[in-house]
């Protein structure tokens, strides 16, 4: 008998369009590994915090931009973890990486 609740269901929250190489990889990934996607039709930050609370996101991806605005926003909880993250497609501040993980330490990039 297990004491350990199970770990949260991964999430996926999609920012960015299909067309582009990002969301067509994340899309064929979620899909083969059969993870539920949160869809956005244009990035907004605050309607982002407001998709990922609402529908439990783990994971999200996209340009260094969207990531830093998620992590700077005053509007997602402080608890609030996330599981994992991907960005790319602009170059990304030097101290990113080293940022999300003091921020979510156990987040996969």
């Amino acid at each position: 008998m297990m004491n350990v609740p199970p770990p949260k269901p991964p999430v996926c929250l999609m920012a960015v369009p299909f067309f582009h190489v990002t969301g067509a990889g994340v899309l064929i990934k979620a899909i083969a590994d059969g993870i539920p996607m949160v869809l956005m039709r244009r990035w907004d930050v605050d309607e982002a915090i407001k998709l990922m609370i609402k529908y439990n996101v783990t994971t999200t991806t996209g340009v260094p931009a969207i990531i830093l605005a998620i992590m700077q926003s005053p509007k997602l909880p402080k608890d609030f973890v996330l599981q994992g993250m991907g960005y790319g497609g602009a170059p990304a501040p030097d101290r990113l990486p080293l940022d999300i993980k003091k921020r979510w330490p156990q987040a996969g990039m």
